[in-house]
């Protein structure tokens, strides 16, 4: 038995094919990009130890949930203190690579879910740790631009030393991150003009270093250009709480 193919015959085969092929491929959304970039960028912007970057990927707020790995309670966290933590521990390992595979997101207008797996490796010395398993991120759209409001990791297995982790904890207290020097500074002057607001000489006297030093090039003719010394500042802003007025 011999099978004709007619040109009507081969154009409906031809459409089949084009219309399943259409149907079979996914056209990523611009939304769906985004997220995605965003879950690659926390493993890419962590291990670079990168954390200016890292914390503008999160919300004001962000729910944080380690607990199958660590034990613990889920945390409700600022950027700044996620970042915080993990610029304390992250830096002192040698180098660590997060490999993130399988991303999954769903978008439902300005609220999304992502997921994917990791393998997380980790090296200090000769020690290793590698843990895998998967996040799940709540993404939430602020002022056009996706920030995660939500991740947990889920644990799945693990294989070395989590005695590295300590070591690293160690390591990076030894030599803080420019991060956690920055914040410190950040901390500090917010201390140092909060306790002039409120009249507080016994918080403003806790802002200074034994050797700290105040220059002042702009101040008038009266007034000293420079004080140095924790004790002569405390003396310097004595009488600041009768001359601040109310």
């Amino acid at each position: 038995m011999q099978i004709q193919f007619t040109n009507f015959t081969m154009g409906v085969l031809a459409m089949t094919l084009v219309v399943t092929s259409s149907n079979s491929m996914k056209v990523e959304t611009p939304d769906e990009a985004a997220i995605k970039t965003i879950v690659e960028s926390v493993a890419t912007l962590a291990d670079n130890r990168n954390f200016e970057s890292l914390e503008k990927l999160y919300a004001e707020e962000v729910e944080v949930d380690y607990t199958s790995a660590f034990g613990g309670e889920v945390e409700l966290k600022s950027p700044q203190a996620l970042m915080t933590q993990w610029a304390s521990s992250l830096p002192g390992f040698e180098r660590t690579q997060h490999q993130i595979s399988n991303i999954k997101t769903v978008v439902n207008g300005d609220r999304a879910t992502a997921t994917a797996d990791v393998v997380a490796n980790h090296y200090l010395d000769k020690m290793f740790w590698q843990i895998t398993g998967s996040y799940k991120y709540n993404v939430v759209k602020e002022e056009g631009e996706w920030k995660i409001s939500q991740m947990t990791f889920l644990a799945k297995s693990e294989k070395g030393d989590r005695q590295i982790i300590n070591e690293a904890v160690e390591e990076a207290s030894i030599n803080p991150a420019p991060y956690i020097q920055r914040q410190q500074t950040k901390q500090a002057v917010i201390h140092f003009l909060t306790s002039l607001e409120e009249k507080d000489m016994d918080k403003l006297a806790s802002v200074w270093a034994e050797d700290a030093v105040q220059d002042m090039p702009f101040s008038p003719d009266n007034f000293p250009k420079r004080v140095i010394g924790k004790a002569n500042l405390i003396k310097h802003y004595a009488d600041w709480p009768k001359i601040s007025g109310k």
